[in-house]
């Protein structure tokens, strides 16, 4: 019983012990505001801000914890409303809470109104002076509102309401003679500002003092008046000049107006002072058109196929019902009444094109004929030709049996002799032997012609490099030609291909032989000439592909060609092989 006494005395004295060792806990009693923000003043739409705010914690023991609005958000402290909130009237104080304890302190801040302290005119009124009767025009006005904030603001008329800001008189109204100023005021403010007018007497009479320059035209001319000066006369005697710039801010019209195509016969232009109805006229002189002319072909007469018509230099004359004629040049055109089809700057793609030159008004036309330019090779044979991007082609297969310097190409015979064993064969064929193919589909040639230096193409031109095709290729794809109208990948196919002579084969969208009529959107003009197959000694494909051959030749000594197919998407540049095969050849201008 002893034992166990005192171990209860421990333990009483131990808790005691314990209790009397455990210090007090502090606590938050109240907030204050140790410094104030720099800025409690503001303006309403201002933007609140905290910079320099300090507050303190007051302590149950005594002591304070003073923290800068920097380390609110890591203290636990928030403000409402929150630093960079815009402020309105109703914003009168800030309330900053300890958010664990609730504690609370207020900081007063102040709002003002945003009042107009001045209005003024920031650009005046550019018509100023009237006469009576006519309408004021105040659409250039602009004036400057000036706040307490030390904040301006510009506002243009056709802001004028939604500002708060009217004018007397009105925008539109008739003046009269005690029209004097208009007076622009800021409803609210009651700030008021005025811009001086003047309203001058009625206008009793107008004269023509300068006569326009052009007083006589043709049909389908346009009317210019540059030159007229008016002179208005008032009922008290003063006068006033008018230039024709000035005719619309002084109530002047004319009719027809300045500018008015002349598509009748018209004796005269009448001159109308608006608000007083006085009114006179200016002679004129309008003939009729009776046949046109070319007086001077276009500069450019030579053209390819592909090129853009060019009528610069071009001019005609016109004969005129008072037997007179009138030379226009092209520039003059379009103010002249003429115009022209096709276009200037179209494309052409004819062997030739009539140039059709009509007046617009009488419809009396003339015919100016442009011939593309064509090739004859050493045989006599003529090609047309196309411009394609910078490079300029045969639009058709090459037909001749002789080189440039005049020596024979030579065939065989039979048209199916087995040529394998020779080194370096230099042949040309119709396909399958039949002359009747040549005009449709030129000949077939080894690819040892192409690069024999007597040149089967006629001067200045010769059988295109792989690099050339290449060119072609890449112009067509960036410009819009594959089937899809894209510009990335071959999808050429079609636009190289003619239509007409492939092989129907439509199980795949967008080649050559699917829907032909659409093909030959670069104007190439490419036929399935087919070629001479040398290994089985026949003639193949006619109707299906066609391979071009070029010069060049890769690393195992076979040829390269330029090829397209009924049933294949690409135009590409691709290895036929054997280059005693016989393949159509494309010209190409040096």
């Amino acid at each position: 019983m002893r034992i166990l006494a005192f171990l209860l005395l421990i333990i009483t004295i131990g808790i005691i012990s314990c209790d009397e060792d455990d210090p007090k806990s502090v606590e938050l009693t109240s907030i204050s505001i140790k410094t104030a923000p720099i800025k409690i003043d503001y303006y309403e739409g201002d933007i609140l801000d905290f910079s320099g705010l300090v507050v303190s914690f007051n302590m149950d023991n005594g002591e304070t914890e003073d923290i800068v609005f920097s380390d609110f958000a890591s203290k636990g402290i928030t403000c409402s409303p929150e630093n960079g909130t815009e402020l309105t009237t109703e914003s009168t104080v800030a309330i900053i809470t300890d958010t664990i304890t609730e504690k609370t302190a207020s900081q007063a801040i102040m709002v003002n109104n945003v009042i107009v302290d001045t209005i003024s005119i920031k650009k005046a009124l550019t018509k100023v002076n009237y006469y009576l009767g006519e309408v004021l025009d105040l659409s250039e006005l602009v004036v400057t509102l000036s706040m307490n904030n030390n904040e301006t603001k510009d506002v243009v008329f056709s802001d004028f309401a939604s500002n708060g800001i009217t004018c007397s008189p009105d925008n539109g109204i008739e003046l009269t003679k005690e029209s004097t100023a208009v007076i622009i005021s800021h409803t609210k403010s009651g700030n008021i500002i005025s811009q001086a007018i003047t309203v001058s007497d009625i206008v009793a009479a107008i004269s023509i003092k300068t006569a326009f320059t052009k007083v006589d035209y043709y049909m389908g001319e346009f009317l210019d008046l540059s030159g007229l000066l008016l002179t208005l006369t008032m009922d008290n005697g003063a006068t006033e000049d008018i230039t024709l710039s000035d005719f619309t801010s002084n109530g002047v019209n004319c009719l027809p107006v300045n500018g008015a195509e002349l598509t009748e016969v018209l004796t005269g232009v009448t001159i109308t002072h608006s608000a007083s109805g006085k009114n006179i006229s200016q002679s004129i002189t309008i003939s009729t058109v009776t046949g046109v002319n070319v007086k001077t072909p276009p500069t450019k007469v030579d053209y390819y196929k592909g090129e853009n018509l060019d009528l610069s230099g071009l001019a005609v004359e016109l004969t005129l019902d008072n037997g007179t004629t009138r030379d226009l040049a092209f520039s003059d055109f379009a103010s002249g009444g003429v115009n022209t089809t096709p276009e200037n700057g179209a494309m052409l793609n004819n062997e030739s094109t009539d140039i059709i030159i009509r007046h617009t008004i009488t419809g009396e036309t003339i015919i100016h004929t442009i011939m593309s330019i064509t090739l004859a090779d050493i045989d006599g044979n003529i090609y047309s030709l196309i411009k394609i991007g910078n490079q300029v082609w045969m639009q058709e297969n090459i037909k001749t049996t002789r080189y440039q310097n005049g020596d024979d190409i030579g065939t065989t015979s039979p048209a199916t002799l087995d040529i394998s064993a020779e080194i370096t064969p230099k042949y040309q064929w119709a396909y399958n032997g039949d002359e009747n193919n040549v005009a449709t589909f030129g000949r077939l040639y080894t690819q040892f012609v192409t690069t024999d230096n007597r040149n089967v193409c006629p001067v200045d031109w010769h059988v295109p490099a792989e690099d050339e095709f290449q060119e072609l290729q890449s112009y067509l794809i960036t410009n819009g030609h594959n089937y899809d109208g894209t510009n990335s990948g071959n999808k050429l196919g079609k636009s190289v291909a003619a239509t007409t002579n492939w092989d129907s084969y439509t199980y795949v969208t967008g080649v050559p032989g699917n829907n032909s009529i659409t093909n030959n959107s670069s104007g190439f003009t490419g036929l399935p000439s087919g070629v001479r197959v040398n290994f089985a000694n026949i003639f193949s494909s006619q109707g299906i592909y066609t391979y071009w051959w070029s010069t060049t030749t890769n690393s195992d000594g076979l040829g390269k060609s330029f090829r397209i197919q009924n049933f294949m998407v690409e135009a590409d540049v691709s290895t036929i092989g054997d280059i005693n095969t016989g393949a159509p050849i494309r010209c190409i201008k040096d």
